[in-house]
């Protein structure tokens, strides 16, 4: 799930986009992100690829994994 948020009050960094993903290990599920959308998408040079990217729009200023670490119960 992505949840995109958008910073009150504008300023810089515009929006967040929060990944949420089922997995044991998120660093790993990362990093096969961009091999995932090479191979849908055509590797670098390819007008698709490229058009994902390099978009202009495209400013990625931060990036890091968490874990949840023990299990959601009830409220």
């Amino acid at each position: 799930m992505i949840t995109p948020y958008e910073r009150v009050g504008g300023g810089e960094p515009r929006y967040l986009h929060f990944y949420e993903m089922t997995t044991d290990d998120p660093e790993a599920t990362y990093k096969s992100m961009t091999p995932l959308v090479q191979k849908r998408l055509g590797g670098p040079g390819t007008p698709d690829y490229d058009g994902w990217a390099w978009h202009p729009a495209l400013r990625i200023d931060y990036v890091n994994t968490f874990r949840l670490e023990g299990e959601l119960g009830p409220g």
